[in-house]
């Protein structure tokens, strides 16, 4: 897949939607807060970029998804935990590739029919997304979700160093020993040796 900056998402993206172009091609229309795009490629190619380029695919971001939330079932995906972008799956009627809508974006939604929800982005712009009105709130609730947990385990990454209690030398050497030398009382000091 060649890297062009034109697949960049933004966080001003509200909506994927799978799309056949006039030569019956599947690619992506991106519905932005000011603009519309056709891109080339298909909406789960054109996610998985995104990810690839930030060190993780969609595959494993899906798997790091159902691992936090427990369940496998259209779990969304972190595109920027800087930013709070992730994507919600949204299976599109008459297209294997499913549609994607950014969390970011959504200021609130109603159900409008059976099977149809219309949703009301930040930029005034509304959509009216092809699954239930249960279903998208699920799915707000479990991106919400996924979003504060990899925000914790962020923060848990982070340690503050302790005290300081020993200081670990490794030489070259026949054996391992551990020696106590002359540093404070509070410092230990180990000898580690390997051949």
């Amino acid at each position: 897949m060649k890297y062009d900056a034109k697949l960049i998402l933004t966080t001003q993206l509200e909506i994927l939607i799978p799309h056949y172009n006039d030569v019956g091609g599947l690619v992506t229309m991106t519905m932005e807060a000011d603009r519309e795009t056709e891109l080339t490629l298909p909406p789960s190619r054109l996610v998985d970029l995104n990810l690839r380029l930030a060190g993780s695919s969609l595959q494993g971001a899906r798997d790091s998804a159902a691992l936090i939330l427990g369940t496998r079932s259209k779990v969304p995906v972190m595109i920027s935990r800087k930013h709070g972008m992730s994507l919600m799956p949204i299976t599109w009627p008459d297209y294997s590739e499913r549609g994607w809508v950014n969390k970011l974006q959504v200021q609130y939604y109603l159900p409008k029919q059976t099977g149809l929800t219309t949703v009301h982005m930040k930029s005034g712009n509304v959509y009216e997304v092809p699954c239930s009105y249960n279903v998208f709130d699920n799915s707000m609730s479990k991106a919400r979700r996924l979003h504060s947990e990899l925000t914790g385990r962020d923060q848990q990454i982070f340690r503050e160093p302790a005290i300081l209690t020993q200081a670990l030398h490794v030489q070259k050497g026949k054996s391992t020993t551990y020696a106590a030398t002359d540093k404070p009382s509070h410092v230990a000091e180990r000898k580690m040796e390997w051949t």
